[in-house]
């Protein structure tokens, strides 16, 4: 196939340069981006770990009664302070959602 251009008609291989030619040889090339194969379901070493669920005793419930009657509901962390003794490994977090469950029955 020939291709006009404005010197007069080429041939695509007048055009083209030789395979092994100088100037494709010394053309700097970029290195390819390496892929590292990673599971998405490896776990996350520096992911927190849940807490483990501890059942309330009677005299956790009856302290935590007791404390809605003092300080009244929504100060949980009043109540946590006052019964450090009574509320081991509690949060305010726990308290107030024990007592959601227990006045919504």
């Amino acid at each position: 196939m020939t291709k006009a251009v404005p010197n007069g008609p080429f041939t695509w291989e007048d055009l083209a340069e030789p395979v092994g030619s100088p100037s494709l040889v010394h053309r700097p090339h970029l290195p390819s981006p390496r892929r590292t194969a990673v599971s998405p379901l490896q776990p996350a070493d520096n992911k927190a770990k849940r807490r483990k669920a501890r059942k309330w005793c009677v005299l956790e419930e009856e302290t935590l009664r007791k404390g809605v009657e003092q300080y009244g509901s929504g100060n949980w962390k009043d109540i946590l302070i006052t019964n450090p003794d009574v509320f081991i490994g509690r949060t305010a977090g726990d308290l107030k959602d024990k007592w959601r469950n227990m006045t919504r029955y």
